[in-house]
């Protein structure tokens, strides 16, 4: 790994690497550190203008991705690995008994999770209001059943990923749901801070495979809001349980269907 990292560090000296994926990797680095693109340009004296150039891999030269480097405390080589780690762990997702170990602790799936989606853990314990004992103990539950390798000072690497919702465990699965039937059973449609909208509509295979695409635009949507406000003080902010959901619906067979309850159509509707 460490060859392959060198091997990436001298293609892009020479230019002729594809350097897309380290600078995904400070993305990420940004991301967790909290910073904007402002931040980090008035960091290097360069303008929030050539800085969105030098991440979409314009002009970029070696010089200024160190300088970028410095700014998330890593360097070239270290940011060459975490490309290389990173391609690994798309390709290696959590094993069935790991899946098992996140699925029994809601606390470590919730931490794992949040390091999945980038989060440091000094924000996630801010966050989730955790004590650095706390966070360590988690860390170390996690290092230990292999989805995360913890170093010191609570530094961590993931070992791999999620998997898709539909390809997860039984028992993943089965906590994921019961969740969310705890969460929206007694949910009150007329609150404030409740969010609902619902319908019906009629679609071709086509067109479902269209609002699959609209559902993950929303969602990255939603989450980049809340990485707008990932350093507003806790009184400014709450925890939301988002979700997308839109399932078939056999409107005609219920309509006509006497068992169904409640009944869509009785004899006395239709006495009327």
């Amino acid at each position: 790994m460490m060859m392959a990292a060198r091997e990436r560090i001298e293609g892009v000296r020479r230019g002729n690497v594809d350097s897309g994926r380290m600078l995904a990797q400070l993305k990420r680095l940004f991301h967790a550190a909290g910073l904007r693109y402002a931040d980090v340009a008035k960091e290097i004296g360069v303008s929030e203008k050539t800085m969105k150039r030098y991440m979409s891999g314009r002009g970029l030269t070696v010089a200024a991705l160190e300088r970028i480097c410095a700014v998330v405390d890593t360097d070239l080589l270290e940011l060459a690995e975490l490309a290389v780690d990173a391609e690994a762990v798309a390709s290696s997702f959590l094993t069935s008994a790991q899946e098992s170990a996140l699925a029994e602790n809601q606390v470590m799936g919730l931490t794992f999770y949040l390091l999945s989606k980038g989060w440091s853990v000094d924000r996630i314990g801010h966050n989730l209001q955790l004590s650095e004992s706390e966070m360590t103990f988690l860390l170390t539950k996690l290092d230990k059943i292999g989805v995360i390798a913890l170093y010191p000072a609570n530094r961590v690497k993931l070992r791999a990923s999620l998997r898709p919702f539909a390809q997860l465990n039984e028992q993943m699965v089965r906590s994921v749901q019961e969740r969310w039937r705890k969460l929206f059973a007694d949910m009150d449609f007329t609150d404030p801070h409740t969010i609902c909208r619902s319908g019906l509509t009629r679609l071709s295979e086509e067109s479902f495979a269209k609002a699959d695409e609209l559902f993950n635009h929303f969602m990255a949507q939603l989450f980049a809001l809340g990485d707008k406000d990932r350093n507003l003080p806790h009184e400014k902010v709450s925890w939301y349980a988002t979700g997308a959901v839109m399932r078939s619906d056999d409107i005609v067979g219920r309509i006509h269907d006497v068992g169904s309850f409640p009944p869509m159509l009785d004899g006395a509707f239709l006495r009327r």
